[in-house]
């Protein structure tokens, strides 16, 4: 009878013991929000470590049930403690308006109130809104941690403004990675053309005057039978470049305008001035009594020219003929 009694009671104890498990087990709260948020992620504005003023933006699909916070916090892990990155810090977070979908952050009585730590942000809407799909929010002047490596966002919404009771939630990975340097060599290039211009648009930028239409190689005055009389002929140049420091043209001749049959020459103008030169600008509009030959720089387009108006003209820099340099320029 007694051995009976004895094992009688271990039985009772046994029973005693897993029913008390059971009834502590029933008594630990569930931390974990009733629905879960899909087709979450994370964008961060710059994944370098140690970057200061960036943005994260959470976007996900939340039940339609009203909630009154939204959270988001930083952790090493997905799940378990939360312990915030090595250098993180969202202390100082502000809300990114742009950044936010659905929910109603402009404007008064919103989610305008944001409370931010270092591994969290916060925000509350005392009235409170109802979710949806495609719903996102942003904040802004977040400093990344510190070292390369994967963290996670946790996100909570909440039905009470004082962020007890969850109603959703979810995790996402971000990387934090140092950028990728980029370098290039580009070649220089340049692009040269001389082109046919017509009198009457050589007219348009210098004065109408007579002259001969011109070729891309030629400009053949032909016969001057006036005196005293100005004629001109004009030559597009056109350049493009990619050169950082731009680029120089420079005009020359070879020789001096020469009659063949008497060995004259027409030679270099002296402008009005009688100072004018290969460096010396001056103007030429005089023609009575002051022959020559010279040149002017009109901008088509660009300004480019270093003449910067039409009336002023320089010699040409005359190079010679190859050995006999000395009597094909101007005495």
């Amino acid at each position: 009878m007694a051995k009976v009694i004895k094992k009688h009671g271990k039985t009772v104890l046994i029973i005693g013991l897993s029913i008390t498990l059971l009834a502590m087990y029933l008594l630990i709260p569930q931390a974990q929000a009733v629905g879960t948020i899909s087709a979450r992620k994370i964008t961060i504005s710059d994944s370098r470590p140690t970057e200061t003023g960036v943005t994260y933006t959470f976007t996900g699909t939340h039940s339609g049930d009203t909630v009154k916070c939204l959270e988001l916090s930083f952790c090493t892990t997905a799940t378990g403690d939360c312990t915030g990155p090595t250098g993180f810090t969202a202390a100082n977070g502000v809300v990114n308006d742009s950044g936010w979908v659905s929910w109603d952050v402009i404007g008064t009585d919103r989610w305008d109130t944001g409370s931010f730590i270092a591994t969290r942000v916060r925000y509350t809407y005392a009235t409170g809104q109802a979710g949806g799909a495609g719903y996102a929010f942003s904040t802004a002047t977040i400093t990344n941690p510190t070292n390369e490596e994967t963290y996670y966002a946790r996100a909570v919404s909440y039905s009470d403004a004082n962020c007890a009771t969850a109603v959703d939630s979810g995790v996402t990975a971000f990387a934090i990675v140092y950028g990728v340097t980029v370098s290039a060599t580009v070649s220089e290039t340049l692009d040269f053309a001389i082109s046919a211009v017509a009198n009457a648009d050589c007219s348009t930028y210098f004065g109408v005057l007579d002259g001969p239409a011109s070729t891309a190689s030629t400009v053949a005055y032909g016969t001057l039978a006036s005196t005293n009389t100005f004629y001109h002929g004009c030559n597009d140049l056109t350049v493009s470049t990619n050169a950082g420091t731009g680029y120089g043209v420079t005009a020359q001749e070879t020789t001096s305008l020469l009659e063949t049959a008497n060995n004259k020459t027409i030679d270099d103008s002296e402008g009005d001035s009688g100072l004018m030169s290969e460096t010396t600008t001056s103007t030429w509009v005089t023609a009575n009594g002051n022959p020559g030959f010279g040149y002017a720089c009109g901008n088509v387009s660009g300004t480019d020219c270093l003449m910067t108006s039409t009336s002023w003209y320089r010699q040409f820099a005359c190079i010679g003929t190859l050995g006999n340099e000395a009597a094909t320029c101007d005495p």
